[in-house]
């Protein structure tokens, strides 16, 4: 693969349907395309970054201290509290 012209991968793709900084022209055209066959997905990935955050916050809240984070690597546009 030459450099500058990356294929797309899934979590640059979430990182720009989320609204990040951190995927190239690929990760976007993909995200547009998934946007335009799925209108309602756009949506979905904030609720479910919401999601994740409520259920962090709630575990937090129970007492426990520590979090196996087994995304894809990368990090996304806004990250569960307490990550950096």
């Amino acid at each position: 693969m030459p450099l500058g012209r990356p294929v797309a991968h899934q979590a640059r793709v979430y990182d720009a349907a989320l609204g990040g900084k951190g995927n190239f022209a690929a990760d976007r055209a993909v995200a547009a395309e998934a946007q335009a066959a799925f209108p309602d997905g756009g949506e979905a990935v904030h609720v479910n970054r919401a999601l994740l955050g409520r259920a962090v916050r709630y575990m937090a809240a129970q007492g426990v201290t520590q979090f196996i984070d087994l995304g894809s690597g990368l990090p996304a546009a806004c990250t569960p509290p307490g990550r950096p």
